[in-house]
């Protein structure tokens, strides 16, 4: 890398060389199965279940929301704990 500015180039630096690793088993979740139940008129409940085949360690999820025609909402992060 060198810098530069009006004046000229820096110095460069030293060259180095990184290799990322290969893929491992772990993978990034897949989209949970979502059920949705209105509950009244201002008001649902959502509930979602991790797929089956998934073996990815869940640590949390994050809910965004929007009433019908206005702006998304969130998100809201909830833990696997909760």
């Amino acid at each position: 890398i060198t810098a530069a500015t009006r004046v000229g180039l820096g110095e460069s630096s030293v060259w180095t060389s990184h290799r990322t690793p290969k893929a491992t088993s772990v993978k990034a979740p897949k989209s949970p199965e979502l059920h949705l139940e209105p509950l009244n008129c201002t008001a649902i409940s959502v509930k979602w279940q991790q797929d089956v085949e998934d073996t990815a360690t869940i640590q949390g999820y994050k809910l965004y929301y929007k009433e019908e025609g206005q702006q998304e909402n969130g998100p809201i992060f909830l833990d696997t704990s909760d």
